[in-house]
């Protein structure tokens, strides 16, 4: 028994593969949440109030390995295959089928296992699935089981746990239960239940970590993060602690002696067939080979399709900015002569935005994806695409405009004929910077530069940096994520009765270092980094929030918020400024001649879309309304 253990370890190390070098793509910041079924031992359950089990802990030691923290949510089986539909759980450990390969992405395999029939002493020993004919038979719903039974005319009684379905036998409810033999067994001697094993082990079938099939780089990093944990031998420890639970418990007297009868058996004919016997095992052993190749060449297929995905864009097929990145670094790591330099630039195609308003996303889409075609097919070292129609390109320095100008021929969308026009922020490695990622930020400010003074065309300068302490707000502010901006209210007091009739919302600022930063030095900054949207939405919330509170009180108080030019022409605006309104319950009101004198009749479309009629009315009816003043 210990050499059978021994060669599915090896069978399974196999399969996985040898480790990846790649440390996998990175996540977001926030913890991996595995889940699991919070009664199924001993791979996982709740002991006392924390998570148990094999699964458990090697999920543990994959986050040990990559230096990420591990949450490991239990809960019944049904609902723990929901949560990781819904994506409100990253990873759940589950049995590997073609139906859930249809929904999943899966991880190499981490280990193996069977079912097994469960009644009580005395029932019919079960030899095959048409035994059953008749039988109410429970599994547990959403189960690997209840999958291969749906459709036939079996009658299923569907439970919540392996627990429920040993109980549901237990009191006759049902007659079999088919369970995972492992944590049936477990739960069996654990539980003292009187059932037993009717039938010999069947269906061996892989367990492996799911992922929802829009995760890929999720995918990417439990599968590398898996092949460092056995290359480091952290698998193997795991599961020699847990070895003795996870593997099928000893067979009874009449189920070794049924095994015996069809080993020997066979044997005997075996025996009788003497060398054609050995030539058809020959022919096996190649087959089987030729499969498991195969199989591991589709496996290897899969994993690099999924580390494409994960450094390309999937809409103009360049590499996103991390891959851009790593690839130029690896071309330039042996770059040190003057006579190599290159240029870096940043592409920003300059009438994106009015093909937007003007055609609709779908000419935007294909726009971009012609251009990003003409991009590849161009000659430069390296390309790359960031979002909003802004691309990145390397070549020899002295080259860059010449080759540019082949980029800005005639592309036809249907009847439509454009020329791209390009906005370029570029900078030069390594006059600029040795430091391939400054490069990039440094491409970034001339981008910037070009923007803000209706330049096609920016080389980086060193006057182009902003002060120190310009930088430090910016960093700062992006490390909070905002979190220290809030809102205080300047009131609007009616003079003839001293009531407060309605306020505006100014933004304050209240570094954790440098105290409260004025509005005058912060807001320019953060306009100009192209940060100012994440300030209004943040004030449009904190003022929604506050209008209602105050409707609550009984006070009738419009609140004003200032919004930039650059978020009034971005995207998103208007949805966002809606779904808040409508999550704290509060009503707009629109100031007639703020959008008539500041924005002109061209922003009246806006009216409809926030339910004012800004024509007719100029003010709302509801009393804890947010008034939207626009500068």
């Amino acid at each position: 028994m210990r050499l059978i253990k021994s060669v599915s370890i090896l069978l399974i190390i196999f399969i996985l593969g040898t480790p990846s070098s790649s440390s996998g793509t990175p996540l977001k910041s926030e913890a991996v949440i595995f889940g699991g079924d919070a009664m199924y031992p001993p791979f996982e359950w709740l002991r006392g109030e924390k998570a148990a089990g094999f699964h458990v802990d090697l999920a543990l030691a994959i986050g040990e390995v990559s230096g990420r923290k591990i949450d490991y949510r239990l809960g019944s089986w049904p609902d723990m295959v929901k949560a990781l539909e819904a994506g409100t759980i990253d990873v759940l450990p589950m049995l590997v089928s073609e139906e859930r390969k249809a929904k999943f992405l899966f991880s190499s395999t981490i280990h193996n296992l069977e079912h097994a029939y469960y009644a009580h002493p005395g029932a019919p020993t079960v030899q095959s699935l048409q035994d059953l004919q008749g039988k109410r038979i429970a599994v547990e719903d959403l189960s690997y089981a209840q999958a291969k039974l749906m459709g036939s005319d079996f009658d299923l009684v569907l439970t919540d746990s392996t627990l429920d379905a040993l109980k549901t036998v237990l009191s006759g409810s049902a007659d079999y239960a088919i369970l995972a033999t492992a944590t049936a067994d477990y739960l069996l001697d654990r539980e003292r239940i009187g059932l037993v094993r009717v039938g010999l082990p069947f269906w061996p079938q892989e367990y492996a970590f799911a992922v929802r099939k829009d995760r890929l780089d999720l995918a990417v990093w439990v599968q590398d993060s898996l092949n460092r944990a056995i290359s480091e031998g952290l698998y193997q420890e795991v599961f020699d602690r847990w070895e003795d639970q996870i593997t099928p418990s000893a067979t009874t007297f009449s189920e070794a002696l049924e095994r015996a009868a069809i080993i020997l058996v066979p044997l005997v004919m075996v025996a009788g067939l003497g060398w054609a016997w050995i030539v058809l095992l020959r022919r096996t052993v190649r087959a089987r080979t030729h499969d498991l190749q195969s199989e591991l060449k589709r496996r290897e297929e899969a994993e690099e399709q999924i580390r494409y995905f994960a450094d390309h864009d999937t809409h103009t097929d360049l590499p996103e900015l991390h891959h851009f990145v790593a690839l130029a670094k690896e071309r330039l790591s042996n770059e040190t002569e003057a006579s190599d330099a290159r240029e870096v630039a940043l592409l920003k195609l300059a009438e994106l935005e009015d093909v937007i308003q003007t055609f609709g996303y779908n000419t935007e889409q294909q726009f971009v994806s012609i251009f990003a075609q003409r991009l590849r097919e161009a000659n430069f070292e390296g390309k790359g695409y960031l979002g909003r129609g802004i691309f990145i390109v390397m070549c020899q320095a002295g080259k860059l405009k010449r080759r540019l100008d082949a980029l800005s021929g005639q592309i036809q969308i249907g009847d439509l004929n454009i020329y791209p026009q390009l906005i370029v922020g570029a900078t030069r490695w390594p006059d600029h910077s040795s430091n391939f990622e400054k490069i990039v930020q440094r491409a970034e400010t001339a981008l910037a530069v070009a923007k803000a003074h209706n330049r096609d065309w920016v080389m980086y300068e060193k006057a182009f940096e902003p002060d120190e302490l310009s930088i430090r707000l910016v960093t700062d502010f992006r490390d909070s994520a905002g979190k220290e901006i809030f809102p205080v209210l300047q009131p609007q007091v009616d003079l003839n009765t001293g009531r407060v009739v309605a306020a505006e919302a100014l933004v304050r600022w209240q570094h954790p270092e440098l105290g409260v930063v004025s509005p005058a030095k912060f807001v320019p900054v953060l306009e100009k980094a192209g940060l100012i949207g994440q300030i209004t939405r943040k004030m449009i919330e904190n003022s929604a929030r506050l209008s209602r509170n105050l409707a609550e009180a009984g006070i009738d108080c419009i609140i004003s918020v200032n919004v930039s030019a650059q978020d009034v022409i971005a995207d998103g605006l208007v949805d966002f400024l809606t779904d808040e309104l409508a999550r704290h319950a509060v009503l707009p009101r629109v100031r007639r001649q703020n959008i008539w004198h500041k924005l002109g009749r061209g922003l009246a479309e806006y009216g409809p879309r926030l339910g004012v009629d800004i024509k007719r009315r100029a003010f709302g009816v509801a009393s804890a309304d947010v008034r939207w003043s626009v500068v």
